[in-house]
């Protein structure tokens, strides 16, 4: 997974969890594909459930055939 970050203008932080799809099928080049998204006050931290749900979300994309992409 990769993690992409930024902090609201109310310093609260936001991260969206993605993946790197480097060859998929039936695509032209490369996509970034974008798991879930996820918000917290800073100074926290995800819990541990949270970043499963993360990781059953990753699984379940790639356990689909065909993978669903969109352009966007």
């Amino acid at each position: 997974f990769y993690e992409a970050r930024t902090r609201g203008a109310d310093a609260r932080l936001y991260r969206l969890f993605c993946i790197l799809e480097r060859d998929p099928p039936g695509w032209p080049k490369s996509a970034l594909v974008i798991v879930t998204g996820m918000s917290k006050p800073r100074g926290t931290a995800f819990t541990p459930g949270e970043y499963e749900r993360v990781a059953r979300l990753g699984e379940e994309y790639r356990a689909r055939s065909p993978r669903s992409l969109t352009r966007g």
